[in-house]
């Protein structure tokens, strides 16, 4: 069956009802607006003139990137489930199960990318979401395209708590994923790589690490619908 394309204007005007659909837990849903929101950031600081292929592409991406996370939740980190009664847990866990046996796979990128593609996102915004894997950092740093740096670097800013710094970041991600084997390793020069995305990032667009805040972002979180 054909799925009716979704332009990214729309992804970004119903994202509430998009992360209805999906069962997408709350504060997942505040981590892909933030990441959204850093991605804003950038572009509105980029000089006058600089080439981007498609700010509402990016956008798009970023409010979609992790819809599928929930595949990998650890129910288990307490850290992560503050203010969950365990009703609550229970539900997500519910959830958890039933995504990743609809979607045939707990692999969570393969599970965001299943379900971006039945939304209809465009091509663009599916290759955007699929070039923004930790292990693809080094492509991203040698590619020309700045929409795909902008996308991952923007996802390497924000915890599940809120914006941070890169070493903050990698710090959060080296514990929660310490014990668990697979794609995800924080200590094989990742980070070497991120702090150089960073300066390409920040270097077009004139911006300082600092710049970047839970703050800063406050303006932008509202544009997206609910």
């Amino acid at each position: 069956m054909t799925v009716a394309a979704m332009e990214s204007s729309k992804i970004a005007s119903e994202i509430g009802q998009i992360y209805n659909r999906f069962e997408i837990p709350p504060d997942l849903r505040v981590h892909m607006k933030r990441v959204a929101a850093v991605g804003e950031l950038i572009i509105d600081n980029l000089p006058e003139g600089m080439e981007l292929h498609g700010r509402e592409d990016v956008v798009a991406a970023l409010l979609l990137h992790d819809l599928g996370n929930i595949v990998k939740f650890d129910f288990s980190d307490s850290s992560m489930w503050q203010g969950y009664t365990e009703k609550e847990m229970r539900r997500w866990l519910g959830v958890r199960e039933s995504v990743a046996a609809h979607y045939n796979s707990t692999d969570d990128h393969l599970v965001t990318q299943r379900m971006a593609a039945e939304l209809g996102a465009s091509r663009r915004v599916l290759f955007l979401v699929s070039g923004m894997l930790l292990e693809n950092v080094r492509r991203v740093i040698d590619s020309e395209d700045l929409s795909l740096k902008i996308c991952t670097y923007s996802d390497q800013r924000v915890a599940p708590r809120g914006a941070v710094t890169l070493a903050e970041r990698f710090r959060d991600l080296r514990r929660r994923y310490a014990n668990r084997p697979g794609r995800l390793a924080f200590d094989d020069g990742s980070y070497g790589l991120a702090e150089e995305l960073e300066r390409q990032v920040l270097g077009a667009a004139n911006m300082a690490p600092g710049d970047i805040s839970d703050g800063s972002l406050e303006a932008y979180m509202g544009r997206y619908g609910h």
